[in-house]
């Protein structure tokens, strides 16, 4: 299997929080995930969304925060980064 890559970003506005939902919902269908796996990954990634748009940031929509996950045989990799 060659390894897959999904990125999402976003402005710094944490009404854009609600856009991690349905971008879990496309990694957990892309990469063939578990329901537990996806939960998992729909609380971390909401948490530090939420946490670099907010903290990392400043709420500053100048700025943004990108998703990166990668999918390589049995293991995901996600990074998280923002411009703060």
């Amino acid at each position: 299997m060659s390894d897959l890559h999904t990125n999402l970003t976003l402005p710094s506005n944490p009404q854009q929080v609600s856009k991690v939902e349905p971008f879990v919902q496309d990694v957990a269908t892309r990469y063939n995930l578990s329901p537990g796996i996806k939960g998992d990954l729909l609380v971390s990634l909401t948490e530090a969304v939420t946490n670099a748009i907010l903290h990392g940031n400043g709420s500053d929509e100048a700025k943004h925060v990108s998703i990166s996950c990668q999918h390589e045989k049995d293991s995901i990799s996600v990074l998280v980064s923002d411009e703060g």
